[in-house]
């Protein structure tokens, strides 16, 4: 059994016309689909209803062809074809059906049979379907416009079937498949750029694959890998990870500084996409984890000395009073006054606790200059941020928007994004390689190039 289904109009020079084949017939006889549907106007369902002519057409040649042919047909009602919205969402129903009943088949669609608002529709279910639709165009037997008679009310099939020129074993296919195929790639790479702007890959990948590009393609396989970054799966870090981040120059780095900013271009990714309620929420991490960093390589203190590494809390380190006494009884008091009076033990580290340790080291300390005060009031911005728009991240139906990011943390987000970036740089100095900040755009640069 062939895998291909049919789905025609037919209009007056179906089925057979002056001696040969209409375009339903010949597509017929050509690619011998196992199933055809014939889709009726009202005016063609009544001359089919008057002698069978269509489906008795597709028995008789069924015969001569010694196959099967499941024949459906579509008696649709509509009594001008000539009116484009006669067919909105008409031939899209139909062929979602086909394709649910048959998903391994591809579907043949005569584009020249009809009126030309009906060929000029299922050209564009073509363009626009995912499903695997292959356009067939039918030339007539003169390879010119046809001038002769058409087939109206009195119709013969029987007799129009034994003196059909085309049952002859010499005659011509007049099957073509015009090349709408090149609109529906252009419009898959129009659509794949307009996601990969976005960086969705996700979606990118599922549209490619629908148009038959390879899971084992670089472009897929690259798609995979970012949509694996992009939601920091350390998978993606596994099977042939190497050869992609050589081919988009994806920086080696030590282990803490690359988890930072791979966290980071997430957050940026969010920020350019304006998710800015996930924006917020995911910034409050990676704030915490800076200034963690941002002690120890700029002020050189370690926040694990005032920490109990026994007691943890949701993966989270508990600072120990008796621990931050025995470090300086200075400090200890400085952490009670900014807390409004006695600091709680076993408070978790969090953004308002690392904030009050850099302003006192900062104060104390010989080598802080303008660069760290200046990090350390970014910092104090981000910790306003922190504590009233994951609240209204939690309780607003809406979502955070730009202008509530300005008020909380007096800067626009991608000012947040760019001191991030220049935090992350003055924190980790050599060990931080600027291309690291780059790999989307030079990935989603490079996936433009191959599509193109």
């Amino acid at each position: 059994m062939s895998n291909y289904v049919l789905f025609s109009c037919v209009g007056s020079t179906d089925p057979i016309r002056d001696n040969f084949d209409g375009p339903m017939l010949h597509i017929i006889r050509h690619y011998q689909p196992h199933t055809v549907y014939i889709f009726l106007s009202q005016e063609m369902g009544m001359r089919e209803e008057k002698d069978r002519r269509f489906s008795r057409a597709v028995e008789l040649l069924a015969g001569k062809l010694g196959r099967s042919i499941d024949t459906h047909l579509i008696f649709s009602g509509i009594h001008n074809p000539h009116d484009f919205d006669a067919f909105l969402g008409v031939f899209s129903s139909h062929l979602n059906e086909i394709a649910r009943r048959f998903p391994a088949d591809k579907i043949l669609l005569n584009i020249s049979s009809g009126t030309p608002q009906m060929m000029a529709s299922l050209c564009l279910e073509t363009v626009i379907s995912s499903k695997p639709l292959i356009p067939v165009q039918v030339a007539t037997p003169a390879g010119r416009a046809n001038q002769s008679r058409v087939g109206g009310s009195d119709y013969d099939v029987e007799w129009e079937f034994k003196n059909n020129l085309d049952n002859e074993p010499d005659a011509p296919n007049r099957c073509t498949c015009p090349d709408i195929l090149s609109f529906k790639r252009t419009l898959a790479r129009g659509q794949v750029q307009a996601l990969i702007k976005k960086y969705n890959y996700e979606e990118a990948a599922v549209i490619l694959k629908s148009y038959g590009t390879a899971d084992g393609s670089p472009v897929m396989r690259l798609l995979q890998f970012l949509a694996g970054k992009k939601s920091l799966n350390p998978a993606a870090n596994y099977g042939d990870s190497a050869e992609i981040k050589k081919m988009i120059g994806y920086p080696e780095m030590d282990g803490e500084c690359l988890e930072i900013c791979e966290y980071f271009n997430v957050i940026r990714i969010l920020q350019k996409t304006e998710h800015l309620t996930d924006f917020v929420l995911r910034l409050n991490p990676l704030v915490t984890e800076l200034q963690s960093r941002f002690l120890a390589n700029c002020l050189g203190f370690s926040i694990e000395s005032i920490t109990d590494e026994r007691g943890q809390r949701k993966n989270k380190k508990l600072v120990r009073r008796a621990k931050i006494k025995a470090f300086d009884p200075g400090l200890l008091s400085y952490i009670d006054e900014c807390f409004d009076g006695e600091f709680r033990d076993s408070t978790a580290v969090n953004i308002r606790l690392q904030n009050c340790l850099i302003a006192f080291f900062i104060q104390n300390s010989k080598n802080a200059g303008e660069q760290e005060r200046s990090f350390a009031g970014f910092l104090q911005a981000m910790e306003n941020l922190n504590q009233d728009s994951r609240n209204l991240a939690a309780h607003n139906l809406y979502g955070v928007s730009e202008e509530e990011i300005r008020q909380k943390a007096g800067m626009s987000s991608s000012r947040i994004v760019d001191r991030l970036e220049n935090l992350i740089k003055h924190i980790y100095k050599s060990r931080c390689k600027q291309e690291i900040f780059g790999v989307f755009d030079r990935a989603n640069a490079f996936i433009v190039e191959k599509l193109g």
